[in-house]
């Protein structure tokens, strides 16, 4: 078979049982069907001699691929699990946070990232500005705005 009927019967495997397989892949619930599938198709175009069946032998690469991408998230899973119970946490909560970090969760996102940023991180109203997208104004205001929310709950309690 020659590289330009090699190129058509990939461009053509591609146009028709990519959707196919794609649903295929699907099937093992994982979330990369589609790297799944795309890895598949590089692997046929990377083989010496396309297959005496190129359908088939996709469906098994997609099936393959599928099941060893399974394996390796369970294996990741498991290790993150056991490694999570092993470690002891960095720090302890000083008296009173628990009930701060709560206090700020009840916060719009937009006052509470600003919130954290400038006591915990010690950034600058222009730092914050460009790492959420907004002026320093808009940072500074959203402070304010985030800091008399706190105020009224603290003084409600």
């Amino acid at each position: 078979m020659s590289e330009g009927d090699e190129d058509r019967l990939i461009a053509e495997l591609v146009r028709t049982k990519l959707p196919a397989l794609v649903l295929f892949a699907r099937q093992w619930k994982h979330d990369s069907a589609e790297d799944v599938v795309q890895e598949a198709f590089v692997r046929l175009m990377r083989l010496a001699e396309p297959p005496q069946d190129p359908v088939a032998w996709l469906f098994a690469a997609v099936r393959n691929a599928s099941n060893h991408h399974l394996r390796v998230q369970k294996r990741r899973k498991s290790r993150e699990i056991i490694s999570l119970a092993e470690k002891k946490p960095w720090f302890s909560p000083a008296e009173g946070e628990d009930e701060l970090v709560a206090e700020l969760q009840l916060l719009p996102l937009d006052c509470r990232t600003v919130i954290v940023a400038k006591i915990w991180g010690n950034l600058t109203f222009e730092q914050i500005a460009a790492m959420v997208g907004s002026s320093k104004s808009s940072a500074h205001r959203k402070y304010n705005e985030g800091l008399a929310l706190l105020k009224k709950k603290w003084i409600e309690t």
